[in-house]
């Protein structure tokens, strides 16, 4: 698992638990190379519960028949369990990446920018063929259905998997006559991040123009490196904090010796935002001050910061960031940061049951009836109608075209 992964979940844990006073949280990391004896002999240390994040659901499967009696909860299958495999897992519950909702919110971001032609782009990694599929279909069906019959979905892979599992990565040339058949401008949605960074050197390579001629939208930031390359790339982020709270709180009713059932329901992460950089600025010439003021607002707003904070850490005149991100984005900071906060108040009354005091001090305000006029004034509903009318529904079971 990367580094960035391992920080991030970590800290989700962290988080999760630090309501039960009762619980010691252990931490176990693992790798491909990770055996069912590796997990026996951590789980004889004392364990009730084991929260295995990033492993084969099979390792899990093996654990329950190990007969140790530890229940395990799986974080992070790639696509949702096939009934076999939920019959082998028993008790055991197991969260998948909400696919459709990637695939959704990726058509809608870009068919926001005017766009009429589009791409998926995905490894071939055998691994992943299920999750693509399902990001796909959902890509190709939400762009057809709210882009109409002008635009066009086309699908590419970079290299693909032998019989005994190993990549086989795709030579230049194959990949530059596929960019040859793409009718610029054209939004470009990679099922992954490293397949990203790889699409967009290929691009700087043959000439074209990232984001003038192709804009490129990722998948989340495993290793970090998303932000390293230049454009640096808008991906999508997914939400570990929710998945691990309601992850938590299903680990401790296993251990307890409840159901799970009904919170199971609910099992996915699920996308939660686009973090939109230059691979897909549209034209619009995010500058280096721009991108640094939207990266520290996009990580710090929800912590009660202001427009001086975010000059001081740029170390400019205010003058000079306010003039930058008005060209860039045509909001003034103050704007960006409440566009910010606003976000993480939809997120919270759509995905949880936290209180409106409770999303009021998380998304960095400091009083609920400041923020409930704010709300109604951008949104034209109270935060309670748009928890109503707005609340998700956890997706429906999809089975993948083979």
């Amino acid at each position: 698992m990367a580094s960035k992964v391992c920080r991030d979940i970590q800290l989700a844990v962290a988080r999760a638990s630090l309501s039960d006073s009762d619980v010691s949280v252990r931490t176990f990391l693992g790798g491909a190379a990770t055996t069912l004896e590796n997990l026996v002999d951590f789980a004889k240390s004392g364990l009730d519960g084991l929260l295995m994040i990033g492993f084969p659901h099979q390792l899990a499967v093996d654990l329950i028949n190990s007969g140790e009696g530890i229940p395990p909860v799986v974080l992070g299958s790639y696509a949702p369990l096939s009934s076999e495999a939920r019959s082998q897992l028993g008790r055991c519950a197991c969260f998948s990446f909400d696919n459709e909702g990637l695939g959704v919110m990726a058509a809608q971001f870009l068919l926001s920018h005017g766009l009429t032609n589009f791409a998926f782009v995905e490894s071939g990694v055998r691994r992943e063929s299920e999750d693509a599929e399902l990001r796909f279909q959902a890509f190709r069906r939400t762009v057809e259905e709210k882009g109409g019959a002008s635009c066009t979905v086309s699908r590419f892979s970079l290299g693909r998997s032998w019989a005994n599992g190993d990549f086989c990565s795709s030579g230049r040339a194959y990949i530059e006559d596929w960019f040859k058949t793409l009718k610029p401008p054209c939004g470009v949605f990679v099922n992954g991040e490293l397949e990203a960074v790889r699409l967009l050197k290929v691009c700087c390579e043959l000439g074209i123009d990232v984001p003038g001629e192709v804009e490129i939208l990722g998948v989340d930031n495993a290793f970090g490196c998303c932000d390293l390359v230049s454009p640096a790339l808008s991906r999508i982020r997914a939400d570990f904090d929710v998945a691990l709270a309601l992850a938590w709180k299903m680990l401790r009713r296993l251990i307890a010796g409840h159901d799970v059932s009904r919170l199971e329901a609910g099992a996915f992460i699920r996308p939660v935002q686009v973090v939109e950089r230059g691979s897909t600025a549209s034209g619009r010439g995010y500058g280096l001050v721009a991108d640094r003021v939207k990266e520290f607002v996009r990580v710090h707003a929800c912590e009660g910061i202001g427009v001086d904070d975010v000059v001081q850490a740029l170390g400019l005149s205010r003058r000079i960031v306010e003039k930058r991100v008005r060209e860039a984005t045509g909001q003034s900071v103050l704007q960006l940061i409440h566009s910010v906060r606003l976000a993480e108040v939809r997120r919270l009354l759509e995905l949880t049951d936290e209180s409106i005091s409770e999303i009021t001090m998380k998304a960095g305000y400091q009083m609920t009836s400041n923020l409930s006029v704010l709300f109604k004034r951008v949104y034209g509903m109270s935060m309670r109608q748009w928890r109503e009318t707005h609340s998700i529904p956890p997706p429906p079971t999809t089975t993948a075209n083979r």
